[in-house]
């Protein structure tokens, strides 16, 4: 008998194609949020859908729910999708023994989500970074080093911190100027924590996915960001599946080796224009929000994980097809907010505003799938609409 699986975060895209995998192999699968509905939670693979507390506002009630979730369902195998529910679940993974938890350990995942550690682990094991200049207290700033070149990267040691038991959730913040450094470091809870000054790398990002088990990799993937929205950079609204370079598979490898990993894990880089060299970015240590290009392309995640939290043997995979996917509404955002937007404030490729546009309509007449709305399971792209329109409005 196949195990529940138990998939959290049902608001979220990479939850629906986790969802849609599993679901699709007659795997019982249950599909929880803190919205009363959520995204995968309306598709037709979700067997069930329960309602938990908000991990962000209420973790110590959030863990009783999952707690009670596992034993009332005889859930086998349990699935957090977003940071803040993979840094609950594995902070408290005894509370959890009924179920399978396939990821890294709780040290290990805030070891990779460290990324001050995280660039000097790197250092030590040849992989390239971007110059960097670590803070440790924010009245350091008051001597600004020399070398520090603008505009430059304010980098907080970690998506989320613990500060006094307290969960703050952090964001990147590029500064022009010296003035705007101080301000942002003087004003901003991220930075006062430990964080960094890192140089702003010019280049293509590249991402590299994979899936470990006992520290070696049995799973990879690679993508390329054709749209983001918003266009700037934030999450992929068109991507299509990209050859892995050598090198920096290599690299990814060799960190997530070092770290005995287990799991999935997004190992991102950037190609410097001036080094000419990849550079270690971050990793994501969970599933990324592009999950349902990889699985298109024929590296199914979430069921090769599933594949090793029961036991069972699969051959690695380490090629896909070539595959195009366009969230279409993350899409339609790019255009509004490029079509909206000052030319300054954009990227150099959106400044022809009118090409941009043709671009967008061309993608309805080429080879991209569309990730929410599919044939046979219509309902997660309703939901997703109606969402979309009452923020529409409320904004």
């Amino acid at each position: 008998m196949k195990p529940t699986v138990f998939i959290l975060d049902g608001e979220q895209r990479a939850a629906l194609a986790a969802t849609r995998s599993l679901g699709e192999k007659g795997i019982n699968v249950l599909v929880g949020s803190s919205l009363p509905s959520s995204l995968a939670g309306s598709s037709r693979y979700a067997a069930g859908r329960i309602v938990y507390h908000d991990p962000s506002d209420a973790p110590h009630k959030f863990i009783e729910d999952i707690r009670q979730i596992i034993h009332k369902n005889a859930v086998g195998i349990l699935l957090p999708i977003t940071d803040i529910s993979m840094y609950h679940v594995l902070k408290n993974a005894h509370e959890f023994s009924r179920a399978a938890l396939p990821f890294a350990s709780f040290d290990q995942y805030v070891k990779a989500s460290d990324k001050m550690e995280l660039m000097r682990m790197a250092q030590d094991l040849g992989v390239p970074v971007p110059r960097t200049i670590h803070i440790h207290d924010r009245r350091d700033i008051n001597g600004i080093p020399p070398e520090v070149t603008y505009p430059a990267v304010l980098k907080p040691r970690a998506s989320l911190i613990d500060h006094d038991g307290t969960i703050i959730r952090t964001s990147v913040k590029i500064v022009r100027d010296e003035q705007e450094l101080i301000n942002a470091v003087n004003t901003l809870a991220a930075f006062q924590n430990p964080f960094m000054i890192q140089e702003m790398v010019a280049g293509d990002g590249v991402g590299i996915f994979t899936l470990f088990h006992e520290g070696k990799p049995t799973a990879l993937f690679s993508h390329r960001r054709i749209r983001e929205k918003p266009p700037w950079g934030g999450v992929s609204a068109v991507s299509d599946s990209s050859e892995v370079s050598s090198e920096i598979r290599d690299y990814a490898f060799r960190i997530l080796g070092s770290m005995n990993w287990e799991g999935p894990a997004m190992v991102e880089f950037k190609r410097d224009n001036n080094r000419g060299v990849p550079v270690l970015m971050e990793i994501n240590a969970r599933f990324w929000g592009s999950l349902q290009l990889s699985i298109d392309a024929g590296v199914d995640f979430p069921y090769l994980l599933y594949l090793q939290a029961i036991g069972a043997y699969f051959e690695p995979v380490m090629s896909h097809r070539q595959t195009r996917l366009r969230w279409l509404l993350g899409d339609f955002d790019n255009l509004y907010i490029t079509l909206k937007s000052p030319r300054e404030r954009l990227p150099r490729e959106y400044h022809d505003k009118y090409k941009v546009l043709c671009n967008f309509i061309k993608e309805f007449a080429g080879p991209a799938r569309l990730e929410v709305l599919r044939k046979g399971d219509l309902k997660p792209f309703i939901w997703e609409l109606r969402q979309y329109i009452k923020n529409v409005l409320a904004g």
